[in-house]
């Protein structure tokens, strides 16, 4: 008990002593109560030039990475299609293999559809 009591003490004091946090700051300065909305001028009044351009930075290479990581997502859902296509339903039963040629069938659509597509009805 009296353990827990010292600790409690001892993050207390390291509270009192730490700097006050930035959000503390701002309501302080009447941040929050600016009626005006935060647009280029004032981003940079407030904050300064470079943090414009880094946000705009961060978003672009947030956005490259969506980009990628949906592209690799998309490649390993053609693999996995094209993997399910060499099945062999031949050795099933009835009720499977019905299934997996109804579903070959609708990958064998999809993959023509793809390739038939010209760039300008596709989007690409």
């Amino acid at each position: 008990m009296v353990a827990r009591a010292a600790r409690r003490s001892d993050v207390a004091a390291r509270r009192s002593s730490s700097p006050p946090h930035p959000l503390a700051i701002l309501r302080q300065t009447g941040f929050r109560r600016r009626t005006k909305p935060i647009d280029e001028e004032n981003i940079t009044e407030l904050f300064g030039p470079d943090v414009q351009s880094d946000y705009r930075r961060k978003c672009e290479a947030a956005e490259a990475a969506y980009e990628a990581k949906r592209k690799k997502e998309l490649g390993m859902l053609e693999c996995r299609e094209l993997e399910f296509l060499m099945i062999d339903h031949s050795s099933l039963p009835p009720e499977k293999a019905a299934y997996i040629q109804r579903k070959q069938a609708e990958i064998m659509k999809k993959i023509s559809k793809r390739l038939i597509c010209l760039p300008s009805q596709c989007g690409q």
